[in-house]
């Protein structure tokens, strides 16, 4: 008969900024509720997907919800205090020259609709200008730097396989539209930061991010549920 070891995951989710909010804000009164327990960063197992990757990594790096709230949510001079600018940046340089791309091949647009027979309007000329645009807008690299910076602190750890306890981030790989579990053991060699800046990035919005010869967008564009990823040997049962 096996014997098996109960352990309890947490799985946090994605929602951009304002489901990373909300999720703060239910592990907050989570907490409130349980006086005398184990507090959220007490969970065996962490799971995070986009927003839901950066909670879970603070958590499984010991930082409480209560500490989050006062950085996160904007109390000046706190050392996880977190700006818009530690999120994304716009990179005028590929749009600018998306623009030109599209200028320049503007005539052999027109010429080819007209050969398709089809009306030269505003919206299909809008259309094929799609072609033209960047694979995202935004970078999210300050991101990456943001948490890289909150997890060099004494005490803390970049590193997957350095933490007393399991962390597990997903993104999705967009040759293939797989998903990819960061922390994993043929995967904990990616910093987690890196790992969460690839969970974070969302299609369009953000470029793709590139790890060796992969790129990858948010974790929940492959699937939103990713509850299986904490059942297994030595994880847990259900």
């Amino acid at each position: 008969m096996l014997d098996f070891v109960a352990k309890a995951a947490l799985i946090l989710g994605g929602g951009g900024i304002t489901g990373g909010v909300y999720e703060l804000g239910a592990l907050s009164a989570l907490d409130d509720f349980i006086v005398h327990g184990p507090k959220s960063q007490d969970f065996d197992i962490f799971v995070g997907i986009s927003a839901g990757s950066i909670l879970a990594s603070f958590l499984a790096s010991g930082i409480s919800v209560q500490e989050m709230c006062r950085g996160i949510l904007g109390e000046e001079g706190h050392r996880l205090l977190m700006r818009r600018e530690d999120v994304y940046e716009i990179r005028l340089s590929p749009l600018f020259g998306s623009a030109w791309r599209f200028l320049r091949n503007l005539g052999p647009i027109i010429r080819h609709l007209r050969r398709e027979d089809q009306l030269v309007t505003f919206l299909n000329v809008l259309a094929l200008f799609e072609q033209f645009l960047p694979p995202g807008i935004f970078s999210n690299a300050n991101l990456e730097r943001y948490v890289s910076r909150i997890l060099a602190a004494p005490g803390r750890t970049n590193d997957f396989s350095r933490l007393s306890r399991k962390l597990f981030i997903v993104a999705t790989e967009i040759d293939r539209a797989e998903r990819w579990v960061f922390g994993n053991d043929a995967m904990s060699d990616v910093p987690i930061s890196k790992a969460i800046q690839a969970s974070s990035a969302i299609p369009v919005f953000f470029e793709p991010v590139r790890i060796g010869d992969h790129f990858f967008v948010d974790g929940a564009s492959e699937r939103t549920g990713h509850f299986d990823i904490p059942i297994g040997p030595g994880r847990i049962s259900c």
